[in-house]
């Protein structure tokens, strides 16, 4: 962990390799997944990873309290998208398989954004709402009636 006092400078981790983000990031999370299934190539857990290090356009610092919480919303994604990998722009075209409605999921925009996921209410622009383009905490997953199959992973409990 990098520390914030005794004059040494904080990580920027939006400018560190993949490599190293991808370490950060594994050892940040490896209290909400098995380790070896972490980094089994093709788990959803790995997929979820590799996402957030590679392809997650909101550059998440894995300092984040809402680290876990993108992690597990991707894990779910990708244990009921099997077919999906981390780089796969198709997400945003398919309409006649996996899920119904998936906007804005797997996104660089804040998880309260992502269709289905509701967070505390926040007052914005005067009005009361609970999606709103950041990070927050988890509320609800309202994702019934959404062609989801496959199994939920355990990774839901960090939410």
């Amino acid at each position: 962990d990098t520390k914030h006092g005794g004059g040494e400078t904080p990580i920027n981790y939006s400018n560190v390799n993949d490599t190293l983000r991808f370490d950060i990031m594994f050892q940040k999370l490896v209290g909400y997944s098995d380790h070896n299934i972490l980094n089994t190539r093709g788990s959803p857990q790995n997929k979820a990873l590799r996402w957030l290090t590679d392809y997650d356009n909101s550059n998440v610092d894995p300092n984040s309290d809402n680290l876990a919480q993108r992690y597990a919303l991707a894990t779910l994604f990708f244990a009921t998208n099997e077919d999906l990998q981390p780089h796969d722009t198709s997400v945003m075209t398919k309409s006649d398989e996996g899920w119904h409605n998936h906007s804005d999921w797997l996104s660089g925009k804040g998880i309260c954004v992502w269709y289905g996921i509701e967070c505390p209410h926040r007052h914005i622009g005067g009005i009361k709402t609970a999606r709103y383009d950041k990070d927050a905490d988890v509320v609800k997953l309202l994702l019934d009636n959404n062609n989801i199959h496959g199994t939920l992973p355990k990774e839901l409990a960090a939410l």
